[in-house]
């Protein structure tokens, strides 16, 4: 029987924004708040990695908000990219 409340105060817009994604999905905010509770309980702590990001990622995530990111038409375009970018690392390293 549910007969336990939660009292949560929280910026009007990251509720409304949280909710609208919710609602496309079909979930209610107490389901979803039931969700991340059994979730809490299952993996005996948050379901997902909660610490600070380190310089290399605020870096990346900084890029990335800025535009400044590589960017490939798909992933074998990726790889392609990857295996030049550590071919040429190697030539460097050989060369020195």
């Amino acid at each position: 029987m549910k007969n336990a409340a939660i009292n949560v105060k929280i910026d009007a817009e990251i509720k409304a924004q949280a909710e609208a994604i919710l609602d496309g999905i079909g979930l209610s905010t107490s389901a979803a708040v039931g969700m991340l509770f059994r979730q809490i309980i299952f993996h005996k702590g948050l379901p997902f990695e909660a610490r600070l990001p380190n310089e290399e990622t605020l870096a990346a995530i900084g890029d990335a908000r800025t535009g400044k990111v590589k960017t490939a038409s798909s992933a074998d375009d990726l790889i392609l990219k990857l295996r030049k970018k550590a071919d040429a690392a190697k030539k460097a390293a050989i060369h020195q």
